[in-house]
């Protein structure tokens, strides 16, 4: 079994200076950019594993950080995991992840299981409920720091927080689609109450009212996956109102929005318009392209964990509240209508 012994011979350093490198330790002697690539260079060559566990027991520290994700089914979630594990692998974190399923009974459990591994750090990544009191005085008393990510940390006391405004993105996705001239815009948001969710409804109903059409507002909730946004379209469809336009609350639920459209024979967006959220990869590729709005994914995933990494290293009590709020564009394709394609529509 390769050891350290061995990944600082073949890197050419000390023990200690392999270890430093590998542990992120400061060191009285600066330690180069290219001692350091040799170093990790010789990692990758022997194929070494530091034990984790043996480390914790001498460090007290286990750099391992835990993360609860609502759904990693949701194309949007992959994005934000590898942005949060390059930051990770880059200051050598190990991360234990757990998904919730959208489900608020879960993700009690999950985030006591990971508390159980003793992580220097929580990342909670999209999630449908504030903690409990109970939950905040756990995590005081553990002393583990945490950030949400994709959502505002409104629900969060004292917790930094990276998300997009939410709020102007279905504001100007639906004032968009009065611009085209819709003045029957169903918007169809999630089943359960999210920060998100409450947030994108507000920025629909904002802009109707804007643009006096408060007596307009039509909302139907229930749809986060596509058969979700199926099943809610098709109920919506046997009516005898229909929409000529629909804001989704994400791409995922817009999959099966646009499914149920075309199973009734209509056509998109000639009959009903469509916009999504997240700018998922594939949502250039729906049939019609998806004109949505953008959550830059991986970019949420990497600032999310530099916040906590920052607030592990200089310690909590030392570090500010940050609450950042990230843009969220209106990314134009064929769906709602518009002729006119992003450039980057299929990158």
């Amino acid at each position: 079994m390769t050891t350290l012994k061995d990944v600082a011979k073949k890197a050419g350093v000390s023990t200690a200076t392999a270890s430093m490198v590998l542990n992120n330790r400061v060191s009285k002697i600066p330690i180069s950019e290219e001692t350091r690539k040799k170093v990790l260079e010789a990692v990758q060559e022997l194929g070494y594993f530091p034990n984790i566990f043996a480390r914790s027991l001498r460090t007290k520290k286990t750099a391992t950080i835990g993360v609860i994700i609502s759904d990693i089914k949701d194309p949007y979630y992959a994005g934000v995991i590898e942005g949060i594990e390059k930051v990770l692998n880059e200051n050598g974190y190990n991360f234990f992840f757990s998904t919730t399923e959208n489900s608020l009974r879960k993700e009690k459990i999950y985030f006591h299981k990971l508390l159980e591994i003793r992580p220097e750090g929580f990342l909670i990544v999209g999630g449908i409920r504030p903690f409990s009191n109970e939950e905040k005085n756990e995590l005081r008393e553990e002393r583990v720091p945490m950030v949400a990510i994709g959502r505002s940390a409104s629900s969060y006391a004292k917790v930094s927080s990276v998300a997009v405004d939410n709020f102007k993105g279905a504001f100007e996705a639906t004032e968009y689609l009065i611009k085209l001239g819709h003045r029957d815009i169903l918007h169809i948001s999630a089943y359960q109450i999210r920060v998100s969710g409450t947030e994108r409804m507000n920025g629909y109903k904002s802009a109707l009212k804007q643009c006096g059409l408060k007596n307009k507002c039509w909302i139907e909730k229930g749809s986060v996956t596509a058969k979700s946004g199926y099943r809610v379209m098709t109920r919506v469809l046997k009516e005898d109102r229909r929409p000529t336009a629909v804001l989704a609350y994400n791409d995922v639920s817009a999959l099966g929005i646009m499914r149920s459209i075309k199973h009734y024979g209509l056509k998109i967006p000639e009959d009903i318009a469509i916009i999504g959220f997240d700018d998922i990869p594939i949502s250039a590729y729906f049939s019609p392209p998806l004109t949505t709005v953008r959550q830059p994914q991986q970019e949420l995933g990497m600032r999310g964990a530099e916040l906590l990494m920052n607030i592990i290293k200089e310690g909590r009590e030392s570090i500010e509240v940050q609450n950042i709020i990230l843009e969220a564009p209106l990314i134009i394709r064929k769906s709602s209508g518009d002729s006119i394609a992003s450039s980057n529509d299929t990158e």
